[in-house]
């Protein structure tokens, strides 16, 4: 028997060094990256907690934590990249120079402790970034330089040679625009280049006689003698516009606010402008109830919808520019603004046959339109009911004034392979593989790394956009599409849910999808496309999406 339990215990022991030698068949080790990645989308996730910058702040030590603990696992380096990006948004909501010096030295280890991550040389140009936004064009341009000279087939290798070229050049205001709604304005100022901001936003002061507001630094910018140095607005969340120069070097954009509103700052591309958006803080489109554990404990006693329709009651409907009514007063409806891409002299992709995108997404929104309004208790908006052009950026200003709840924009893909096809729905987020990057450059008009560049300066956006609801929305959407599609017109090609910056959906402040309806330069799809029954069953399939969706809110 004693000899039976040595034998034992030698067992064990051998047992116990093999699980310890050979990973195989090492028992599973928890990743820390997990648990901090759950935190991240559930901040991200809760609209009340995602403003307070001291979460973010928690979060980041998370992501550190994580790396600390596995150096040398798999996600190590994207620890230290979302570190790195959640203090950079700690630092956006402080307004002050908190949270840089965290967000620096986590980049700059990300690059120096794994120099041969594909996130090193993103990290790099976030910190490049940032060192050029500070004024520190010396520590940028050696920055950059890094990038070139280390990641030569990187994909930031372009957007820093692009940045190389522009620092030392003076930034010129062309021209500004607005579009508001009753509490909701945007503001934009377009520029000759890419200029590094800062914003803040300051109380009102009643002794003063100064009402609340929120300005932009725009960094190493000039303002021409030409421009009005005053806009008027007056009828959204903002009553006037100044611009003025406030040094040799920065052009300061001061918005005077009509009530206490919440703000959002972020730069666009090709061409280059920075939008400026202002929304009331409590606009049920940006967060159906107040907090989600309050919205669950009304669940148990009473139907969901019922208090979705009481969030939306006593809103009204948004003005143009001109003051022209946009509606009636809407009470307990879903609000839902479909866009029709392209427009006017913009015709989008052009297919077999001559046949033009934006023709094809008109006729589709129409149907769509009418459907939702058969099918749901809802207000449908239209962003174009003609043949007209509309800006991107207008096109999302115009949902955001008209207090959406839901944000469709239609399109049809394109390829130079004539045999791509398939349908596909998207939501805005970093490009989910390179034939996503490839679509956005097509509907963004721009270049590939142009879309690269996009993903870099809205990585801030990006983090307070509605994204789980979106691609909820974008999961129902495509699911129908691909179901009745096939069902009705014959196989179908499901390209799935995927991620890329649109301009379109950029600044939504509600769940918001673009789909592709199917490859106008494929000659099968192209024909379908251009049948009206095969249009009927487009706008059928996204209705049901819609339906699906809203039952879930």
């Amino acid at each position: 028997m004693v000899a039976f339990h040595r034998l034992a215990r030698l067992f064990m022991t051998i047992l116990t060094l093999a699980v310890v030698a050979s990973p195989s068949v090492a028992l599973a080790v928890p990743d820390p990256y997990e648990p901090a990645k759950i935190k991240y989308y559930a901040l991200l996730d809760d609209s009340t907690r995602n403003r307070d910058h001291d979460q973010w702040r928690r979060v980041a030590q998370l992501f550190s934590q994580a790396q600390k603990k596995a150096p040398t696992g798999a996600r190590a380096d994207d620890a230290l990249y979302m570190a790195g990006l959640c203090y950079e948004r700690a630092h956006r909501l402080h307004g002050e120079d908190g949270y840089i010096p965290e967000s620096l030295a986590y980049y700059d280890k990300l690059y120096t402790a794994y120099p041969g991550s594909p996130l090193a040389d993103d990290g790099l140009f976030r910190s490049a970034r940032i060192a050029e936004s500070r004024g520190n064009v010396s520590l940028a341009k050696k920055k950059y330089k890094i990038i070139l000279r280390s990641y030569k087939s990187g994909d930031m290798l372009e957007l820093a040679r692009g940045r190389l070229g522009q620092l030392g050049r003076k930034v010129q205001i062309m021209g500004v625009r607005h579009f508001s709604g009753p509490n909701y304005t945007r503001f934009v100022v377009d520029l000759d280049g890419l200029s590094p901001y800062q914003a803040k936003a300051l109380p009102a002061n009643g002794a003063a006689g100064k009402p609340p507001r929120v300005y932009v630094d725009l960094q190493n910018t000039t303002l021409p003698k030409t421009m009005p140095k005053e806009t008027a607005v007056g009828d959204g969340a903002v009553s006037r516009v100044r611009m003025g120069q406030f040094d040799p070097d920065t052009v300061r954009v001061v918005l005077d606010l009509s009530f206490d509103a919440d703000y959002r700052v972020f730069p666009l591309l090709a061409p280059a402008r920075m939008v400026i958006d202002i929304y009331k803080a409590e606009t049920p489109s940006r967060s159906h109830s107040p907090t989600k554990n309050d919205l669950v404990a009304q669940i148990i006693n009473r139907n969901r919808k019922e208090v979705l329709r009481e969030a939306r009651a006593s809103r009204t409907t948004p003005k143009s520019t001109t003051g022209a009514s946009a509606g009636e007063l809407l009470t307990g409806k879903l609000r839902i603004v479909i866009d029709a891409g392209h427009g006017g002299k913009d015709p989008g992709a052009v297919g077999v046959g001559r046949l033009k995108e934006k023709d094809l997404t008109l006729a589709i929104a129409r149907k769509l339109a009418v459907k939702l309004k058969n099918r749901l208790d809802c207000e449908v908006k239209l962003t174009r009911s003609t043949d007209t052009y509309l800006s991107l950026s207008r096109r999302t200003a115009m949902a955001n004034a008209f207090g959406a709840d839901i944000f469709i924009s239609i399109h049809a893909n394109a390829s130079r392979s004539k045999s791509a096809r398939g349908i596909e729905t998207y939501y805005l987020d970093r490009s989910s593989d390179r034939s996503a990057r490839r679509v956005a450059a097509l509907e963004n008009k721009t270049s590939e790394a142009g879309v690269r560049e996009t993903e870099q300066i809205l990585a801030d956006v990006l983090l307070n956009m509605k994204l789980p609801e979106s691609k909820r929305l974008a999961d129902n959407v495509q699911k129908a599409l691909t179901k009745h599609v096939a069902k009705k017109h014959g196989a179908v090609r499901d390209l799935g849910v995927k991620r890329a910056p649109f301009y379109v959906l950029t600044g939504a402040i509600m769940p918001s999808v673009l789909v592709e309806t199917g490859f106008i330069t494929n000659k099968a799809e192209a024909k379908r496309l251009k049948s009206n029954a095969y249009q009927d069953t487009v706008a059928d399939s996204i209705c049901a999406g819609i339906v699906e969706y809203s039952n879930g809110i």
